[in-house]
């Protein structure tokens, strides 16, 4: 099961920002995606805890495994972003449009 929190991490940081937990890796414990910069492609999380993003696979020959996302989301978040989390039948699909004006 992937545990995705969703809150105000960090005043100071990005809307959006999507800190992954990374498990297993001995080099670093998590990697940082900014959501909204993906518009509807976004991230997948399969529900073996396996994240497929474009960019990632383009530079790491080995898949990634997660068990936990947070995402960052201050006060102002919906007045210009709406979050969209669905749940498929083979994975979880993340991903943040800009609302516009």
């Amino acid at each position: 099961m992937i545990k995705i929190n969703v809150k105000q991490i960090d005043e100071n940081a990005v809307d959006g920002l999507a800190e992954i937990f990374l498990k297993d890796d001995d080099l670093c414990n998590k990697l940082s995606i900014h959501l909204p910069s993906l518009g509807g492609e976004g991230i997948r999380v399969y529900h073996d805890g396996r994240l497929q993003e474009s960019h990632l696979e383009e530079h790491h020959l080995k898949p990634i495994f997660t068990d936990e996302i947070q995402i960052n989301i201050t006060g102002w978040f919906y007045i210009h972003y709406e979050l969209h989390i669905e749940l498929k039948e083979e994975y979880t699909h993340i991903y943040i449009t800009y609302k516009g004006k």
